[in-house]
């Protein structure tokens, strides 16, 4: 994925906006990286809310899946590779 080996973290809070998560991968890594938001069943780009926080997608993710009715997605179940 990189041409060259960078070792590191990436800080990030609630208050950090989308824009400022993929700079910082860009920038610190050289990674082109792409968030996106669960809205109901489907996974959204979240280009046009570049300028929301992290806090502000999770609300919008969660008012989504609220008014669908639709369980809130299990953090710890994922693929161990």
């Amino acid at each position: 994925l990189q041409k060259k080996s960078h070792h590191g973290s990436i800080p990030y809070n609630n208050m950090t906006t989308v824009h400022e998560l993929e700079n910082t991968f860009l920038t610190a890594f050289g990674l082109n990286v792409q968030v996106f938001r669960k809205s109901g069943n489907i996974w959204l780009v979240t280009t046009s809310t570049d300028d929301w926080t992290l806090e502000q997608q999770n609300e919008e993710g969660r008012s989504i899946a609220q008014h669908l009715n639709i369980e809130p997605e299990d953090l710890n179940d994922h693929d161990v590779y």
